[in-house]
């Protein structure tokens, strides 16, 4: 809202491409060789260690730092990987009993 008018954000600026297809399109022109070579993996690992501290911060209720949980011990790979397994529910984390490892 101002005072011109208001925006929902969907009508601002040019549509342009879709990042979704545009991301293919990259590394399909990446592996042609017709682009330089596009190597994505330490965004990706960055990204989704970053979701994982946060999740770790939702749970736990700590600051957690990026040397911190470099230094976890938290294993939360199940123990035996079987489709027939039956995996438990592990019970839901509440911030001040939840343990960060």
């Amino acid at each position: 809202m101002g005072s011109k008018g208001h925006s929902d954000g969907l009508d601002m600026g040019s549509k342009g491409l879709d990042p979704y297809v545009q991301e293919h399109v990259r590394l399909v022109n990446s592996i042609r060789g017709d682009t330089p070579y596009v190597n994505d993996e330490m965004t990706v690992a960055e990204s989704t260690m970053t979701c994982i501290m946060g999740r770790e911060a939702a749970y736990s209720g700590m600051e957690i730092t990026w040397d911190l949980i470099m230094e976890s011990k938290q294993d939360l790979q199940p123990k035996t990987l079987d489709y027939k397994l039956a995996m438990a529910v592990p019970p839901v984390a509440v911030p001040g009993r939840y343990e960060f490892a």
